[in-house]
């Protein structure tokens, strides 16, 4: 069905908490798929199929602007603190996304 999104997650969430990460994705993607899909099949059935397509294209923009800011925060570089934008900041004795050791402090 989409194998590389959570190949990925799969990775980069703890496994105490993997089963309820993964059921909430599912859950918001059938969400999307209830509301979405009737309002653009019917801008299709009103419109054009050209006009359902331009649609679930201008729904899916916020996510392009989401991903940006992603790649953006994750690589920006050194903030203050002498940390960089890579990893993230978890409790002591929880494992971040960085190879070694758990994270004692921020």
């Amino acid at each position: 069905h989409r194998p590389l999104a959570p190949a990925v997650g799969n990775r980069q969430i703890e496994p105490n908490t993997r089963a309820t990460v993964l059921s909430m994705v599912e859950q918001f993607h059938s969400l999307g798929e209830i509301i979405g899909g009737p309002m653009l099949g019917s801008v299709a059935v009103a419109m054009t199929v050209e006009a359902g397509i331009v649609g679930s294209s201008v729904a899916l923009l916020p996510v392009l602007g989401l991903y940006a800011w992603l790649v953006w925060a994750r690589h920006r570089g050194p903030r203050p603190g002498g940390r960089t934008g890579r990893g993230t900041c978890r409790p002591s004795g929880v494992m971040s996304n960085r190879q070694g050791p758990p994270a004692a402090a921020c």
